[in-house]
């Protein structure tokens, strides 16, 4: 379940600590960690801001670290996505998370 890969990857971190390193609000965190599940772009989020695999998070499968063949695999098997689409998702994911990796702990202040 998402919910317990999220207990994670808080560890002993609190909800609004983590909401805040992940740029979601507190209440949607408590939402997933009630066992709703996020979309697609805000699963991104997580997995970016985490460093860790969407494939990982979605399924709880593959390995815990970033796996850009186990992302493909996960987009195509369960969201039914053409390999156009897939594509295009993998490149704002990979955007993103070079997004990420650039920006300063000034900016994420800033984004807040």
């Amino acid at each position: 379940m998402l919910a317990d890969r999220l207990r994670q990857l808080m560890k002993e971190e609190s909800v609004s600590a983590f909401a805040r390193k992940t740029g979601l609000s507190e209440s949607l965190v408590r939402k997933y960690l009630a066992g709703s599940d996020p979309g697609l772009s805000r699963a991104q989020q997580i997995a970016v801001k985490n460093q860790v695999s969407l494939g990982w998070l979605a399924t709880g499968q593959g390995n815990i670290q970033d796996d850009e063949n186990l992302f493909r695999q996960v987009l195509k098997d369960n969201l039914l996505l053409s390999d156009y689409e897939i594509d295009k998702v993998f490149q704002d994911y990979l955007l993103l998370k070079q997004q990420n990796q650039t920006a300063t702990p000034e900016d994420e202040r800033t984004e807040s």
